[in-house]
């Protein structure tokens, strides 16, 4: 990955609604070569998906909550149910895996 891959990179996650001819143009690369690189990124797995960030407010979703959750299972098939629900509830916006007392610490916007 060169300079210009990193530019690309920080184009589409800043806005990733750009169009193939801006960012070309920022990244001073004809518009099929600027084409190549994006998809060789996506094929590699550098960029895993493009999403829209929605205003939390404007959908009545205004409250942010942290969610503690302990388990006494550390089983991979608990943890494949546990996921499965997870990342099925829509409100449930990024998961991490803690140390210390709580397992796992859930992000939602309700």
């Amino acid at each position: 990955m060169d300079a210009t891959d990193k530019r690309i990179l920080e184009l589409l996650q800043k806005d990733a609604s750009l169009s193939l001819n801006a960012i070309s143009e920022q990244v001073n690369l004809s518009r099929n070569a600027c084409w190549n690189r994006i998809r060789q990124l996506e094929k590699e797995g550098v960029i895993k998906a493009r999403v829209a960030l929605l205003d939390a407010g404007k959908l009545n979703l205004g409250l942010s909550v942290f969610i503690a959750v302990r388990t006494n299972r550390h089983d991979v098939e608990w943890l494949e149910k546990f996921s499965t629900v997870a990342r099925s509830t829509p409100e449930i916006v990024s998961i991490y895996r803690t140390t210390g007392e709580t397992d796992y610490l859930l992000h939602a916007i309700v």
